[in-house]
Parts: C-alpha cells; structure tokens; sequence
C-alpha cells in the first residue's frame, strides 16, 4: 500500500534497527528513517558504503513510498559555543574539535549533511531541495555533549587536548548550566509520495508525523 494510506492494522509495529548487515526485502516499507546513518557509516564495518547503503534504503520502498534521511554536517559548524566569551567557552571549543578529530580518525565523513541533495539525486531521486537547522542552547544539547564527553574520555585524554581536571570542569559547567551549547547543523531530507515515473525527494528540517500517516516503517538510528 502508499504512505497515503493506513496500514489495515493500526498496531503494527516498524523496523528498527542500527544498520545490521541482513538488507531489507526491495519495496518492503511505506516509510525507511536513517539518522546519523550514512555519516557514520565507515565507522561501522556492517555499512561499508554510503552510496550502497542509500540505494538499499531507496529500493526497500514501496510504489509512492517515503524516504527520510536525517545527517549531520559537522565541519559547517564546528563550534560547541558560537559565543566563545571565556575560558569555559573556550574549552568547550577546544574539546569539540578533538571529538571531530577522533570521530574523521574513525571513518565519519563531517561533510555528508551538505552532500544529501546530491546524493539523493544520484540514488535516483528527483525534485530535491535541501535545508537545514541547529539548536542553540537547552537541555537536549547539554545531555548530548556530556554523553558524548564521557564515551570518549579516555580517547580524549590519550590524544592530549585535556587533562582529567579541564574534563571534569567542562562536565561541571554544562550541569551548572553555564553554557549555551550548540550542535551540528542536521539536514533532514526525505521524499513525498513517489509516481510512477520515480519517486520525488525534498530535504528540509520539518518532522514526518509517522503516527498520523500509519505507515511500515524501518528505522535504522545512531546515538
């Protein structure tokens, strides 16, 4: 059946998965989500290739089926704080760019979000428009940046950009709140109901409300 129309049976439940290595069945879903996917795909040896993996997404749709692709540009802003205004800031700073050093030593490619028009152009998709958004500040920021901090301690202090106490004082200023963190611009792109000739796509930040459109979905998410 299209997206456009609700699944006979309103409890089912989607696919979700990391991006195991078993590929979906062609024109399985209504609906295929991947976020913080493809940038981070040759970090994960079960995804070895980004434009393989977005030809996989494309052909497990169904007729008139829907595309969502959320990624990450993390070289367009590379900032933790864009108001640097003291030694916090400035830490903050410092320790975001050896986090981007660790994760390009990994494989993550920092400049996929801008790519996604593109890339969904040469996957075969048509009409593509692209934008893109990033938080300033709040609670979602400071839990992602303490997350991420403590993940890579240990890495963070082989490589030398800080000692255990700038860690512990950065960790402390995010939990007094004295930071206005900020992220990654994501790019959210995903294609409307397809026709015939090809499915169309559009890139832009709204959110799908997948509970309203009762679709079988598969979601392959990163943390």
């Amino acid at each position: 059946m299209s997206s456009s129309q609700p699944l006979a049976d309103p409890g089912s439940e989607p696919d979700t998965t990391s991006g195991g290595a078993v590929p979906p069945q062609p024109g399985a879903f209504d609906l295929v989500h991947a976020r913080l996917v493809l940038v981070h795909v040759h970090v994960h040896v079960h995804v070895p290739d980004r434009a393989r993996a977005l030809a996989t997404m494309v052909a497990a749709l169904r007729p008139g089926g829907r595309l969502l692709v959320e990624d990450a540009d993390t070289e367009l802003q590379p900032l933790a704080c864009l108001d640097e205004a003291g030694p916090a800031q400035q830490r903050a700073n410092r320790l975001r760019r050896a986090v981007r050093e660790l994760m390009t030593r990994r494989g993550a490619d920092l400049r996929y979000g801008r790519t996604l028009p593109r890339a969904l152009r040469a996957a075969g998709l048509v009409d593509v428009a692209a934008a893109g958004c990033f938080p300033v500040g709040g609670v979602a920021c400071d839990r992602l940046e303490t997350a991420t901090v403590r993940m890579v301690r240990a890495e963070l202090l082989a490589a030398g950009p800080a000692d255990d106490a700038e860690i512990d004082a950065h960790l402390a200023a995010i939990d007094a709140g004295e930071l206005d963190l900020t992220l990654a611009p994501l790019t959210a792109a995903w294609t409307p109901p397809g026709t015939a000739c090809g499915v169309q796509a559009a890139v832009s930040h709204r959110p799908v409300n997948t509970a309203q459109a009762g679709v079988t979905m598969a979601s392959a998410c990163r943390a």
